[in-house]
């Protein structure tokens, strides 16, 4: 028991310790609005002041962060006997990303824990009989599964840790983005659905939608994924062998045959799902504010550039290329033909770039744009292979631990997030790929230490450059890169 909790003590230095000093340096040297914060810190001060009236028209996201942040500080303002508006700075919310940092670790650990627990926990059923009439080989059992819970305790803290350091989501937790808490309250609305409290779920959806509005596409993730586990525990023979068609086909009709039980038991979801379409009926369309660079595309190159960035960030599964090359083997050749022909197509009729990638140089993926997709004519087509074997290595990944009708479910979703997307934005990223990492079979520690260690060289790159490195344009404003 001392080793687990100083092992956690240590796990919870590892975090806590760069963190405060990174929040220093960057408060320090930037203590004033950046780049988006400049339309949402003054407008969270409107709140603070009790104005709820005034809108920066700016502003394209419900007031979630606002209600939020707001509430966090006037707690916090309670419990250090100060004003509210006092508390209502730019160093103070940026600290309640912090905190939502620190909840996303808890809720990381938990998701962690619920996925794997059964596969960790429970010794194998052909074993059982024996254990039970066998004395030695039960106490022998027991001991062996003790010290694989201290292990996946251990395990399950380092895996939401590393997650937690993800550079897209651990950069933002030190500035008044909606990143950070839209992800956490979608998380949060994923982990209460696994435990069954459907009705909490649904509220936490709530709030994941008042940060972001597109979080409803990962509510309703969260709801079919609920009814497909509910419909699995219906069909105790269900198979994970049957075509993707012949399981719709099955879920379909065992949705028609439950259809009451399923109301009875997930109405907190379409009570969600109701609101939001009103809302988008009263509001004439998703946006809020300036709709004007918001505009709806089909940008299919999207989910090709996403599975770039998973790869790149999950650099370990390619020491894994011995199992992909037998699965490759595998595949229907025509299979592999009409792939390419449709990522082809995708990247020749709809390859496309908001302006805001072509005109802000501070942000990464303006350089990602220039350098490597957009280089030359020829640049964007040689990137096809890399986009196939990229799919290829998730969905094979995916498959190892997830069933055909959860692969296309995460699939579905992520595709109905990205691709209206005209701009290429990473921060868009940040749920699918936390959520795919989650349903991966659970890491070595090697791994969890190779995927750590990868997290931080970015992680250190991208702050030294943030501090140390910034510019000026010609106005002669200093500027800063950033994601």
């Amino acid at each position: 028991m001392e080793e687990l909790l100083f092992k956690r003590g240590i796990i919870s230095l590892i975090f806590s310790v760069p963190t405060a000093l990174i929040f220093i340096a960057v408060n320090k040297n930037e203590p004033n609005p950046y780049m988006d914060e400049i339309f949402h810190i003054p407008q969270a001060g409107n709140f603070c002041h009790g104005n709820f009236t005034h809108w920066d028209n700016k502003i394209t996201t419900l007031p979630g962060i606002y209600i939020l942040s707001q509430t966090i500080l006037s707690i916090i303002a309670f419990l250090s006997n100060k004003s509210l508006v006092e508390l209502c700075n730019v160093q103070w919310l940026r600290f309640t990303n912090v905190i939502f940092a620190l909840c996303c670790f808890f809720v990381l650990k938990e998701i962690i824990l619920v996925l794997n627990i059964s596969n960790t926990s429970a010794p194998p059923r052909a074993d059982k009989n024996k254990i039970a009439s066998d004395d030695k080989k039960s106490n022998s059992n027991n001991a062996m599964q003790k010290s694989l819970s201290k292990d996946f305790g251990i395990k399950s803290d380092a895996m939401a840790l590393t997650l937690l350091n993800f550079p897209l989501l651990y950069f933002f937790s030190f500035f008044y983005y909606t990143d950070v808490g839209s992800t956490c309250f979608v998380l949060l609305s994923y982990l209460l659905s696994l435990k069954n409290y459907h009705f909490f779920s649904a509220v936490s959806g709530t709030l994941a939608i008042l940060f972001r509005q597109t979080n409803v596409v990962w509510i309703f993730f969260v709801f079919a994924n609920s009814c497909l586990e509910f419909l699995s525990a219906q069909n105790s023979t269900e198979s994970n062998d049957r075509g993707l068609l012949q399981a719709l086909f099955d879920v379909i009709l065992g949705g028609l045959n439950n259809f009451w039980k399923l109301l009875l038991k997930f109405y907190p979801y379409l009570s969600v799902f109701v609101g939001f379409v009103v809302f988008v009926y009263k509001n004439n369309g998703l946006v809020v504010g300036d709709r004007t660079n918001h505009e709806v595309s089909l940008n299919f190159p999207q989910v090709l550039y996403f599975s770039i960035f998973v790869m790149f960030f999950s650099c370990h599964l390619l020491t894994r290329y011995k199992q992909f090359i037998v699965s490759i083997k595998k595949i229907n050749i025509w299979f592999c033909i009409l792939t390419f022909i449709v990522m082809f197509l995708m990247v020749h009729h709809f390859t496309m770039a908001h302006r805001y990638l072509l005109a802000d140089n501070r942000h990464y993926t303006f350089y990602v744009w220039r350098k490597i997709i957009n280089r030359s004519w020829y640049s964007r087509y040689m990137l096809i292979p890399a986009y196939f074997i990229s799919w290829m290595i998730m969905y094979n990944e995916m498959s190892k631990s997830n069933k055909k009708l959860w692969v296309f479910l995460f699939i579905l979703c992520t595709s109905v997030v990205l691709i209206p997307q005209k701009l290429l934005e990473f921060r868009y990223y940040i749920v699918p790929y936390i959520l795919f990492k989650l349903h991966l079979p659970l890491s070595s520690f090697k791994e969890i230490a190779l995927e750590y260690f990868m997290y931080l060289l970015v992680n250190g790159f991208t702050f030294y450059m943030f501090l140390f490195k910034p510019f000026s344009w010609v106005d002669h404003s200093l500027q800063r890169f950033m994601w």
